[in-house]
């Protein structure tokens, strides 16, 4: 993907929640992601992730907006997630 000079990859929120979609699915195959809470805005969406008997309900709007670093942001997630799996 092009991008404008000085312009950060993940500024959008769409593309920040597909990369962690996509990281999920890779590093995670068996790991299954629901919608427990529906919204009309972004915002009010809550998912989890669900593998086996461990769930991790989160926001990607709430990691989103609280992140300094979004990469960083999606790392510690996936490794909460992974450290819930052991």
């Amino acid at each position: 993907m092009k991008q404008a000079k000085g312009v950060d990859f993940m500024s959008n929120i769409h593309t920040f929640i597909d990369v962690l979609n996509n990281i999920i699915d890779e590093r995670f195959p068996d790991t299954k992601r629901y919608i427990v809470k529906g919204s009309d805005f972004i915002e009010g969406v809550v998912m989890e992730l669900r593998q086996g008997d461990q769930k991790l309900k989160y926001s990607p709007y709430e990691l989103f907006a609280k992140s300094d670093d979004y990469e960083n942001t999606i790392e510690k997630f996936v490794e909460k997630w992974e450290r819930m799996l052991k």
